[in-house]
């Protein structure tokens, strides 16, 4: 599965609003929510 770059405000920003102060609906999303946490346990700082 590729995923493509998204927003981290996912649908709750319908009109794009840059000052935008909602939720960050993107870990909501099981295909994102899955990459990011796969990335979080993964990564080497």
């Amino acid at each position: 599965m590729q995923l493509i770059n998204a927003r981290a405000e996912g649908d709750k920003n319908p009109e794009n609003n840059p000052d935008f102060k909602g939720s960050k609906a993107i870990f909501l999303k099981p295909a994102y929510s899955k990459a990011i946490v796969y990335q979080a346990l993964h990564c080497n700082f």
